[in-house]
């Protein structure tokens, strides 16, 4: 009877640890699928890369050339002398390879602290935002059913409420998804770059 139980007991643990890792996988799956229709030209319209094209308007030029130093010193990446070359293609190339290593360097040098929060804060505003279809379906599935009971048996009517103002708090928060989104992607690049010149330092 005991060996039943613990049997029972590794197979809902491994059933359950797979479910987890496969919804955990999916979600990100359907997150990046949002974030290339949010940013087009993704990863270069992404904020962080923005901020360091000599084009975009975020931050200041005297900024801009600070940022430029950091990446140089320690990347030995020159954004500028890409920007002089004329090539467009090269430009966006460095800024995304400048992107990269700093963000292997710092998930090293600074594994807790706000940058990885914003990271986290994105990454689930994100994926949340690519689930839209699966929890907006389930909503709208849940006011069908408890319509159903409700009407079939009389009961259930404040499950019908909950599920009603479930429906509508979901569609608000669906409306204002993209903003939200580009919001955490704002505050993210804000931290990178504060990461970026208390790494410089």
């Amino acid at each position: 009877m005991t060996l039943d139980w613990y049997t029972t007991l590794l197979v809902e643990g491994g059933v359950a640890t797979v479910c987890v890792y496969g919804l955990n996988h999916f979600a990100s799956a359907v997150g990046r699928r949002y974030e290339q229709k949010l940013w087009p030209r993704h990863p270069y319209d992404l904020p962080t890369h923005l901020w360091l094209h000599p084009e975009h308007s975020r931050v200041s030029p005297q900024q801009k050339q600070l940022y430029y130093k950091a990446v140089l010193d320690i990347l030995g990446l020159d954004i500028p002398q890409a920007a002089a070359a004329g090539d467009s293609t090269v430009l966006e190339q460095t800024i995304d390879d400048a992107i990269r290593d700093l963000r292997n360097k710092f998930r090293v040098s600074y594994p807790r602290g706000l940058l990885a929060t914003h990271n986290e804060e994105y990454g689930f505003a994100r994926n949340f935002a690519g689930l839209r279809p699966v929890w907006l379906a389930a909503s709208i599935f849940s006011i069908g059913a408890t319509s159903i009971v409700f009407a079939t048996t009389g009961r259930g009517l404040n499950w019908g409420l909950l599920a009603t103002i479930i429906l509508i708090l979901a569609v608000i928060i669906a409306v204002n998804q993209r903003h939200y989104v580009r919001q955490r992607a704002e505050r993210y690049a804000e931290s990178f770059f504060s990461t970026l010149g208390d790494f410089s330092e």
